[in-house]
């Protein structure tokens, strides 16, 4: 899926006045499309797309949990509203929502949950953020440019010298600006951390093979939120991956979730 004519041409004319327009083919033709979400403090109607707050779940549905400790509501996404703002590979109907165990902070305990018909608001037991209405702001993202990335050997980077790394990660650092974005979450696109790239560690951790690690997507990335008074310890961030072949299928429940502290 080819990106917007001005992304592109931001991604080549910053590319070229870092001296690096040899580069601007790849990370063009790897650009994927995703969408910020910005939160606005907000009362949400029922079945609709929010951050924090209650979460709204089938009648019936028993509250996520690990290791018997009740789970923390993240947010929720109505996919219809999801699919009138950009073309992707998810389902174009259901709400899915996003819980986490925030006691830990480590990988592999949070939980997706894909509702597909009717909704009520379930109480949070615990943990409950401020409830925040959500902006969609479509953009682009660009994989990874950080030592270890599985990314660099595909876009051609894996030989750069010193000088042209530093200028490659200062341009990736600067892109979101270019593009007009404000940081936020994001849903879709490449994971991102300025630490440590996030397929290194933890999909290579949990399947301990490289190559497997560029099979996976950003299902939906979480940073600190002041509308919602959410905070990852440090400026940490949460994210939600997911294999590309769930993607595709629509089985969003396969989905795993991580962690990095500041």
């Amino acid at each position: 899926m080819s990106i917007p004519e001005r992304e592109r041409q931001i991604i080549e004319t910053h590319l070229a006045e870092y001296g690096l327009s040899r580069f601007a083919p790849a990370f063009v033709a790897s650009a994927r499309r995703c969408l910020r979400l910005s939160s606005r403090r907000a009362d949400v109607a029922v079945g609709r797309s929010k951050v924090g707050g209650d979460p709204d779940l089938a009648p019936g549905a028993l509250w996520p949990s690990w290791e018997g400790r009740a789970m923390t509501f993240l947010a929720q996404l109505d996919l219809a509203d999801v699919a009138s703002r950009i073309e992707s590979p998810l389902p174009t109907s259901g709400l899915i929502s996003f819980f986490f165990d925030r006691s830990t902070m480590s990988e592999d305990n949070g939980v997706v949950v894909f509702t597909r018909g009717l909704v009520e608001r379930l109480p949070a037991p615990g943990e409950r953020f401020e409830e925040c209405a959500i902006d969609f702001i479509p953009t682009v993202s660009v994989p990874s440019v950080l030592s270890g990335s599985p990314h660099l050997d595909a876009l051609g980077l894996s030989e750069l010298v010193e000088d042209e790394r530093d200028a490659l990660e200062e341009w990736a650092s600067n892109l979101n600006h270019w593009f007009g974005v404000e940081e936020g979450h994001q849903l879709l696109g490449y994971p991102h951390s300025w630490r440590s790239d996030v397929l290194v560690q933890n999909v290579v951790m949990w399947r301990e093979d490289l190559a497997t690690a560029l099979a996976w997507r950003n299902l939906l990335a979480f940073e600190t939120d002041e509308a919602a008074e959410m905070e990852w310890a440090d400026g940490g961030q949460c994210w939600f991956l997911i294999e590309h072949a769930a993607l595709e299928a629509g089985e969003l429940e396969r989905a795993r979730a991580t962690a990095q502290l500041g």
